[in-house]
């Protein structure tokens, strides 16, 4: 994932997390020549493949997800900490900062689509999806989120001010997907 000002973030398939400066050149841009972000007691925070980066609008937090069913809320403005995790049943497909909010959105492979709050990680709503997500992304601007499945399925859900809109489409052969600057198109 890439910050607003150019900073790179990595993760690995054994929980390594890697926060490149800007401007570095691709060379030296590769992981195995850097020290992975370590928390308290010289660990990685994840323990298993990180699936998921994403930094805020700002670029002052950022947010992973793994496969050990955990997503960890970073504050990186200086030496990345940790600000808070928030434990799920199942692996962590994604997470994302919530477009026009403060709030988090991750899916896991539970099939829940969870919308928690970036303060203090309590969990706002849960919704079930009723698919297998392999990723998840996000509107900058507004509280829409667009869910990708297996075999081309996509859910984009609209999560603002209490109310929930859901559309489920199929494309065959879709892997990736953004949301468009207006925040309205996919």
């Amino acid at each position: 994932a890439y910050a607003s000002d150019g900073r790179l973030a990595i993760g690995d398939d054994n929980g390594g997390l890697y926060l490149l400066p800007p401007g570095l050149p691709a060379k030296e841009r590769a992981p195995d020549v850097l020290r992975p972000v370590q928390c308290e007691g010289g660990t990685f925070c994840h323990h298993d493949s990180i699936n998921s980066i994403a930094f805020s609008a700002d670029g002052t937090r950022m947010i992973t997800a793994g496969d050990d069913s955990v997503a960890i809320v970073w504050n990186v403005s200086d030496v990345p900490k940790p600000l808070l995790r928030r434990t799920h049943i199942s692996a962590v497909v994604g997470a994302v900062f919530l477009g026009g909010t403060a709030d988090l959105i991750s899916v896991s492979t539970d099939q829940k689509l969870s919308r928690w709050s970036a303060a203090d990680g309590q969990l706002i709503t849960r919704l079930d999806i009723n698919m297998s997500p392999r990723r998840l992304v996000a509107a900058s601007n507004r509280p829409i989120v667009a869910v990708l499945g297996d075999g081309g399925e996509l859910r984009i859900v609209g999560v603002g001010s209490g109310e929930v809109t859901n559309v489920s489409l199929r494309i065959p052969g879709l892997v990736d997907a953004r949301f468009l600057p207006s925040g309205t198109e996919l």
